[in-house]
């Protein structure tokens, strides 16, 4: 699973006289949502009888990444101006943030599905160990009734 954030989708803002450059990257709320459907088509981010209404909602809110990311990168007077290497390092720190939020997100984003496949475990086994208890009370119904034959038949 990855997601990029390239270049050619950032925008620059180039003060020469300030010596800086600041990258933005915009309309990246939904970039770890969609890498989550993108490379997980039957995720609990999509509807499922487990994960459905406000629990669904809440997940999907704490997935939502910022809008909008900045990097800057400010030149010491001591060094030499060069504008690309001022935008490259504002671009990686720009891309560095983004980074940052998606891996929150997905770390988040684990513990609930780790909660989600605990709630279907759980289910499962409840729905088993129901089953089990009514096999169980109809062997001890069927042995009760073949004892009481075998009593009879004497």
């Amino acid at each position: 699973m990855s997601f990029e954030i390239r270049r050619e989708d950032c925008q620059f803002f180039v003060n020469k006289e300030k010596r800086t450059v600041v990258c933005v990257i915009e309309d990246t709320c939904y970039t770890f949502i969609n890498t989550i459907e993108k490379n997980f088509p039957f995720s609990i981010l999509h509807g499922n009888p487990f994960y459905q209404g406000a629990k669904r909602e809440a997940l999907l809110q704490k997935c939502v990444m910022p809008n909008r990311f900045v990097g800057r990168a400010v030149c010491s007077e001591d060094d030499e101006w060069d504008e690309e290497f001022g935008k490259h390092l504002a671009y990686v720190r720009c891309a560095l943030k983004v980074h940052k939020s998606f891996m929150k997100r997905a770390n988040k984003f684990y513990s609930y599905a780790h909660t989600w496949l605990n709630d279907i475990r759980k289910t499962f086994l409840k729905i088993d160990s129901d089953r089990l208890t009514n096999h169980d009370r109809e062997l001890q119904y069927l042995k009760k009734k073949f004892d009481e034959n075998e009593k009879t038949n004497i």
